[in-house]
């Protein structure tokens, strides 16, 4: 799988300053500077992709965002130390098909928050999360760890992988990806990557830079699929767009969501698509596979990941931005955020206290 061969490639160092933390000694560990090292870790779960690409897709973007951003990162700061940690394969949301392995959220949590109580323990505060898994309570899992190590151990631990990617993925991206491409990209390209995306042009694009033996020839004859919301729908989305925007606190989740309200329901109608009408329709993908091509992975793996450094600079070198600042748009939605749902719990048990001794008294 992806991280295997991962681990097999870390053996050739060719930069002073980036280590791979499964082939390190104690004695490099100990040499760390703790304020100047930042760690890089994958996150992401086995999950069907589709009938053309193998279930390690997640898996292997996650790798080659965090392998392509910290080298940027190394080359730049050769006073800061970059260490890239093994794939953590857990994942939440996964699409309910055979060969996808999925976690409960809460799984997730725990797991990276004990990783960053682990680097802490060691002294260590500087944490970023990659992953090329979109799923709601993923992301939501990966943002309340990154906010409760941040809060309870004063770390710089961040998420923003999906935050970035979100960008290529609504069509906000496409003059970086034409630079990198030194093309103009077609109308039909743009249209095929702007739909969700999974398992589509975005990702098959990865696989044929990467690994093309991993892509099945027919990936070319796959038609788009291209959801959208019929024109009463539309309307009605967008003429209550503008007055949701009005609401307090609801109007700011849908602002910092990223996407209008007619957008979401777009969205909600491929979500339903993935997850629950994939078995009788046999969807196992959202977007246009045929699209894909190896040249649009490369680009796609230079710009996404110049990205993710300049966010690595505002956080850990000029303190621009505060780490809870860079976590995914999921987290625009604090009602499902981990600490409303735990301080909603806390409220409940003081409400049925307070209710008792009153009955009683």
């Amino acid at each position: 799988m992806a991280n295997e061969e991962s681990v097999r490639n870390q053996t050739k160092k060719d930069k002073d300053n980036l280590f791979y933390a499964a082939l390190m000694h104690l004695g490099e560990f100990e040499k760390l500077d703790r304020e100047k090292t930042v760690f890089i870790l994958p996150v992401a779960a086995l999950e069907v992709h589709g009938r053309h690409l193998v279930n390690c897709a997640d898996m292997l973007g996650a790798e080659v965002m965090a392998e392509y951003s910290g080298n940027l990162f190394a080359d730049k700061h050769k006073d800061w130390k970059v260490v890239m940690l093994p794939l953590l394969n857990l994942g939440s949301d996964e699409l309910p098909l055979p060969g996808s392995i999925n976690f409960s959220r809460s799984t997730v949590y725990n797991a990276l928050v004990d990783y960053g109580r682990a680097l802490y323990g060691w002294g260590f505060r500087n944490l970023v999360l990659t992953t090329a898994h979109g799923g709601l309570a993923h992301n939501l899992a990966l943002d309340d760890a990154c906010r409760t190590c941040n809060r309870k151990y004063n770390m710089q631990m961040i998420s923003p992988a999906i935050l970035v990617f979100q960008d290529y993925i609504f069509g906000n991206k496409f003059p970086q990806m034409e630079k990198e491409l030194g093309r103009p990209l077609s109308e039909n390209e743009k249209t095929g990557l702007v739909d969700l995306e999974h398992a589509a042009g975005w990702e098959t694009s990865v696989m044929l830079a990467k690994h093309p033996e991993w892509v099945t020839p027919d990936y070319k004859n796959l038609e788009p699929t291209n959801v959208q919301l019929s024109p009463f729908f539309k309307k009605l989305g967008q003429f209550f767009d503008g007055i949701i925007r009005k609401i307090p606190l609801v109007g700011g989740m849908l602002k910092n969501g990223g996407v209008s309200f007619d957008e979401s329901l777009r969205l909600l109608k491929v979500q339903h698509m993935i997850y629950k009408t994939q078995k009788e329709k046999e969807f196992s993908y959202s977007g246009d596979p045929s699209i894909a091509s190896a040249e649009i992975g490369n680009a796609w793996e230079a710009a996404l990941s110049k990205d993710l450094f300049s966010l690595y600079e505002d956080v850990f070198i000029t303190g621009s931005k505060k780490p809870n600042e860079v976590l995914s748009r999921h987290s625009a939605l604090f009602i499902l955020r981990h600490s409303f749902i735990v301080s909603l719990k806390w409220a409940a048990v003081a409400a049925a206290t307070i209710a008792l001794i009153y009955i009683h008294v």
